[in-house]
């Protein structure tokens, strides 16, 4: 994940017809400091970057370069942490990104927060404050149901329940729509995996005896291939 500071350094630096004496001299650093920042062998100290974009007359966003961000593999690489259970190093990156781009590290903060189980009142300020300003309707969706699970761990239930209400029915989800819309020639796969993930999804919450935290955060993986064992398990369920 390679930060491209140093190049969009370089180049406000010549738009503005600086040496990196001069701009050295005016960030009072050193010049040998400048001339590592624009070869990537080092970056400047987190907490001045503000400061630099606003030397330059610029946004942290492009100072940074966001739009390169958007290419990384940082929340891979974050999500594959959750994956193993690492959340403290995780949590630890993001609160560290956090300082120069909150509102892009809202979400992932909270969810961290979320699956280790730890700072629940953070985690619903952050999933609140980041659903003021997000517009992705895919995330938006995850963070309400993130939402609910979490007023409900916080013993407020009135708003899980109110929250949950609000959430699109499940024939408006996007597995469900995608049985009729994908090519005709991708749908019976699509289908069946459909139907499996709701048959798993539904015997861990009979399992877990209405936990849906455990069933949505346990971290098993689904077995698919046990579709009979899962329609037995459904069945047994229904008969009760």
């Amino acid at each position: 994940m390679e930060l491209s500071i140093g190049r969009n350094i370089r180049r406000l630096r010549g738009d503005a017809g600086l040496t990196q004496e001069e701009l050295a001299q005016a960030l009072c650093v050193s010049p040998q400091s400048v001339s590592k920042w624009e070869r990537s062998e080092g970056y400047p100290d987190i907490t001045a970057l503000p400061g630099l974009a606003r030397f330059f007359g610029v946004t942290l966003d492009e100072l940074m370069g966001m739009d390169d961000f958007d290419d990384w593999d940082f929340f891979s690489h974050i999500n594959n942490l959750w994956r193993a259970g690492e959340y403290d190093e995780a949590e630890k990156i993001l609160r560290s990104m956090s300082k120069a781009f909150p509102t892009r590290m809202r979400n992932a903060l909270a969810t961290t927060l979320m699956l280790a189980g730890r700072n629940t009142e953070e985690a619903i300020s952050l999933f609140e404050q980041a659903l003021e300003g997000d517009t992705n309707e895919k995330r938006r969706s995850s963070m309400r149901a993130s939402l609910c699970l979490l007023y409900a761990t916080n013993q407020q239930p009135e708003k899980a329940l109110s929250l949950a209400r609000t959430l699109p029915h499940f024939w408006e989800s996007r597995e469900f729509l995608l049985t009729q819309f994908l090519p005709e020639d991708e749908r019976p796969a699509h289908t069946r995996m459909t139907i499996l993930k709701a048959l798993w999804l539904l015997c861990r919450k009979i399992e877990s005896d209405s936990n849906w935290e455990t069933v949505l955060n346990g971290g098993q993986e689904p077995d698919l291939e046990d579709w009979r064992g899962m329609l037995e398990k459904t069945a047994g369920y229904l008969e009760k």
